[in-house]
């Protein structure tokens, strides 16, 4: 099932929200979900990745791959630059290099992937 440009738009849109939703939530109900940390900046990232990768595969070559790259790193920055308006969050540069590690593995997965595709 192909997914239309305006469908993924939309989609990515709305992940983004969610993400900063989830930066600026309380997560005082599980004190012991800090442990999983890690895990969800990559993921969180992973999934952004893969969204943006998609929503620019038709033009996904070398200058478009820097471009969503450059993307993430901001979004990253922004994603960790608004914990600081939460009272339970912290901005860390650790955080902001596995969102990027995250982002940078699905695009690269995206990219190979059209590249073996395409020849």
């Amino acid at each position: 099932m192909k997914i239309s440009k305006k469908n993924n738009f939309i989609l990515l849109f709305l992940y983004f929200l969610i993400m900063i939703f989830t930066s600026l939530a309380e997560l005082s109900f599980s004190p012991h979900l800090w442990v999983y940390s890690k895990y969800v900046h990559f993921l969180e990232f992973l999934i952004l990745g893969f969204l943006l990768s998609l929503y620019f595969y038709e033009k996904l070559d070398s200058l478009f791959f820097f471009i969503i790259f450059f993307c993430l790193i901001v979004l990253s920055v922004f994603d960790e630059g608004i914990q600081v308006f939460s009272a339970t969050r912290t901005l860390t540069l650790n955080d902001f290099s596995i969102n990027i590690l995250g982002g940078f593995t699905s695009l690269i997965i995206i990219y190979i992937y059209k590249k073996i595709k395409n020849g």
